[in-house]
């Protein structure tokens, strides 16, 4: 087989394999991050030996080879015989080739930040948004749920206050981290 055709079944097998380790692991550890990195590792580990096994049972002048020199050379007397248009051409489309791979780097590595926004809630006394005392007498004790989630992707300052025909009642302070709740009766 040729470059060409190695590529295209490495890239058909990986399509074909990685979905059914996906499903082996779905039923044994489940899908997260770690077990899938390790058995992606592992089952790679193992073809590596199983194809160095493989490879030394071939005489040499059978054995898959990339010659990077001999590319290295082909492209040298290509360059060295092309006119200055072409060598202008070449070397914007090399710059171009390294620019979208830093691109494709730096999307992949880059953490993606989803919408900022702070959850506030109030839950009745069941601890469901439902059965909200609506009126309140004096001395007669009565409660509510109050949180505060922080999805801000930083730390917050919160102020929560309380107050009745614009007396405040009490005042709280909150500094909230990422993903951090609040929540008091």
């Amino acid at each position: 087989m040729d470059s060409i055709e190695r590529i295209a079944l490495s890239f058909g097998l990986s399509i074909a394999v990685v979905p059914l380790l996906g499903l082996a692991l779905n039923y044994t550890f489940g899908i997260r991050l770690i077990p899938i990195l390790v058995t992606l590792c592992l089952y790679s580990i193992l073809l590596i030996f199983v194809t160095d096994y493989r490879r030394k049972q071939l005489s040499e002048d059978l054995r898959f080879e990339v010659q990077f020199y001999k590319m290295y050379e082909n492209v040298k007397a290509e360059t060295h015989n092309s006119n200055r248009t072409d060598k202008i051409l070449t070397g914007i489309l090399i710059l171009s080739i390294l620019l979208a791979i830093g691109t494709l780097i730096y999307v992949i590595t880059t953490p993606k930040i989803g919408e900022k926004f702070t959850e506030f809630y109030i839950l009745g006394p069941d601890g469901k948004a439902d059965n909200y005392p609506t009126y309140l007498i004096s001395n007669i004790a009565s409660s509510v749920t109050i949180g505060v989630v922080n999805h801000e992707y930083s730390s917050i300052n919160y102020t929560l206050q309380i107050d009745l025909n614009r007396n405040i009642l009490t005042s709280k302070e909150l500094t909230l981290s990422h993903n951090e709740t609040w929540e008091r009766i």
